[in-house]
């Protein structure tokens, strides 16, 4: 959601231009295209088309809603470098939260820090925390 659709009667120059509408408009107008081929080091690669991104993309956002996210709340993403992260922060991004990348590496006490200034919403994590 950018901020000039959330204002109603404010127009501005970047109006739809905001991460949510371009993938949008890109799955409507190139739904077959690559959006992104993601190429792991234990795993075959996969392409991901624009229309399929947006898809689970609108999936994830939903099921986080469903969670309690709402637009102006932090979402702790702690995930390793994975197609995962890259779903959590655009449907974090498409419900209006704000996405909190972490380094994976972090120790247990930056990890607390972290949740404490962000709140209570669910983070999503791909493994344990470092000691």
């Amino acid at each position: 959601m950018s901020h000039f659709n959330a204002l109603p009667g404010v127009v501005g120059p970047f109006a739809g231009m905001d991460v949510p509408s371009l993938l949008r408009m890109r799955s409507e107008t190139r739904s077959e295209h690559p959006f992104l081929i993601w190429a792991p080091f234990d795993a075959p690669s996969r392409a991901w088309t624009y229309g399929e991104f947006h898809e689970r993309v609108g999936a994830l956002a939903a099921g986080l809603k469903a969670r309690g996210v709402r637009p102006g709340e932090f979402v702790l993403i702690h995930l390793d470098n994975c197609i995962e992260a890259m779903l959590t922060w655009f449907a974090s991004v498409e419900l209006g939260a704000i996405a909190v990348t972490t380094n994976t590496r972090s120790a247990r006490r930056k990890w607390n820090t972290l949740q404490t200034i962000a709140g209570p919403s669910p983070p999503s994590r791909s493994r344990p925390m470092a000691k």
